[in-house]
């Protein structure tokens, strides 16, 4: 890791070291569901995939909620996306959590939590 950031110097977006990923981690990089329809849902957006992946981490360990998805920067100029869904309360513990380390790396670019989502916003999630 050290070595790679000093490599990268001016050109290191951000980075990553996650020893104890959440379980949920690897199996939603591997095959993301929709959320379950109409529950809750909070998404944390970010300006980088190392940043949406603590978000991602953070959030899971803040509440017991679903990870619903995990978009990582493909055609969105690095921007990445996390979307947790669940009883409300969680949801909105999982957005706090996430966006406070997103924040923490400078890279937080919005939150958003749907307490009643209209159906058709189910197809715009994933």
């Amino acid at each position: 890791m050290k070595a790679g950031r000093e490599l990268s110097a001016d050109n290191l977006v951000d980075s990553l070291f996650l020893a104890n990923p959440h379980p949920a981690l690897p199996s939603v990089l591997r095959s993301s569901a929709k959320p379950q329809a109409l529950a809750p849902v909070g998404v944390v957006e970010t300006t980088s995939v190392a940043s949406a992946l603590l978000a991602a981490d953070a959030g899971c360990k803040a509440a017991p909620v679903e990870l619903a998805a995990v978009r990582l920067a493909v055609g969105m100029a690095g921007k990445s996306y996390v979307i947790y869904s669940g009883e409300l309360a969680n949801v909105e513990a999982s957005v706090a959590a996430g966006a406070e380390v997103a924040k923490a790396h400078d890279k937080l670019v919005e939150t958003v939590i749907l307490a009643n989502p209209d159906p058709l916003v189910d197809s715009f999630l994933t």
